[in-house]
């Protein structure tokens, strides 16, 4: 299993480094102008040379192509063209995306596999055909169309959550005295260690007792234990305000990512419960509770795992146009605003955070594959 992982990792960053290998240049020659262009109408031409020559957009493309490749492998992402750290509006806009993207996931992984579980053990009945046309319906949504629904009904009609970024940001300074940027890389590497931190122990445990530990129970456990961080770190009070903030944004993602989730457990596990060895355990007069959760589902969640993988960058772009659509200041707002005005650095900066991001989590699925599937364990050992 180890061999297989390193392979993996290795052909990950490989990948990583063609595609952002490729963006770097089709960026910057697909794209017509540069960000002096965007000023030209305000700039004398000896002014627009000069600032090309300052901001180092003179030069030709492999020595910018090596200047970046070589700042990027030393972590230093350097300055915008506006003049902005690129490497701390990295940090608090992927903050967000990141804290977004992975309480989504975990809630929409969850309540998808237990829904499709549930309705495929059932089989045809009014209730689980209501239930899956009403999650497809959210996943066929249109996500500005989605965020902006959620955004009118829950935001401004019902003032149950801030309708203005702008003006949330404003007040959380005034009452706490700092920004946010102060608590959210926090809050981000806290819920990415305790997740792995259940998950890993949920998977000894099993080893070793046998017990396996529902996937709402794992999940319970995360966000207790996150939410318990905060106010042990002191900052449970901010912590709390932020999670309100980003609750439209997470909910739309939940709802555009738990459809597919959804469908292929429930087409899997469909598939699964006319094997075999899952008669075997009913004819051994196990109870259906035991027989679909230690036989049945454990193998359908292979598929799901798998869907998953290749769903990745797709869900991440969701993400960017639902922040986007609700002026969220995570990676998509930042990412459209940089493509704007043609700051390349910001660009760059986000795509490799956007590569790096999409890398690890399917590392972390292949590792999930991988326990659940002694086959490839055995295969690679």
């Amino acid at each position: 299993m180890t061999n297989y992982l390193i392979r993996r990792a290795l052909q990950g960053i490989l990948t990583l480094f063609l595609m952002l290998t490729a963006a770097f240049f089709l960026v910057q020659l697909i794209m017509p102008g540069d960000y002096v262009s965007q000023f030209s109408m305000f700039l004398t031409g000896p002014e627009r040379e000069a600032l090309r020559e300052q901001l180092g957009l003179n030069l030709p493309l492999h020595v910018r192509y090596i200047q970046w490749l070589g700042r990027t492998l030393t972590l230093d992402f350097g300055m915008s063209l506006s003049g902005q750290p690129v490497g701390s509006l990295i940090v608090n806009s992927a903050s967000i995306s990141v804290l977004v993207f992975a309480t989504g996931l975990l809630v929409s992984y969850s309540l998808g596999r237990w829904l499709g579980t549930l309705t495929a053990w059932r089989g045809r009945t009014f209730s689980t055909d209501v239930t899956t046309f009403g999650v497809v319906a959210f996943y066929a949504f249109f996500p500005p169309a989605l965020a902006f629904i959620l955004d009118a009904i829950f935001a401004r009609s019902l003032g149950l959550f801030p309708a203005n970024s702008e003006l949330f940001l404003l007040r959380f300074a005034e009452d706490f005295q700092v920004g946010p940027g102060v608590y959210l890389p926090r809050m981000m590497l806290g819920l990415l260690g305790i997740s792995a931190l259940v998950l890993v122990g949920s998977e000894v445990l099993r080893r070793r007792t046998r017990r396996r530990v529902p996937g709402v129970v794992q999940v319970t456990l995360i966000f207790g234990l996150w939410a318990a961080s905060w106010f042990a770190m002191g900052f449970g009070a901010q912590g709390l305000r932020l999670l309100w903030w980003m609750a439209i944004p997470i909910a739309a993602f939940i709802m555009l990512s738990l459809g597919e989730i959804m469908v292929i457990s429930r087409t899997s596990m469909a598939d699964t419960i006319h094997e075999q060895y899952v008669e075997t355990a009913k004819a051994k007069g196990l109870p259906d509770r035991i027989v679909r959760s230690k036989h049945a589902a454990r193998n359908a969640q292979l598929p799901v795992l798998s869907k998953l993988v290749v769903s990745l960058p797709y869900l991440l772009a969701g993400l960017i146009i639902i922040e986007y659509s609700l002026n969220l200041p995570g990676m998509g707002t930042a990412l459209f605003g940089a493509v704007s005005v043609q700051d390349y650095p910001i660009v760059q900066g986000f795509l490799l955070v956007i590569g790096v991001v999409t890398l690890l989590a399917r590392l972390l699925l292949d590792v999930m594959y991988a326990l659940l599937d002694p086959r490839i364990r055995f295969a690679n050992s």
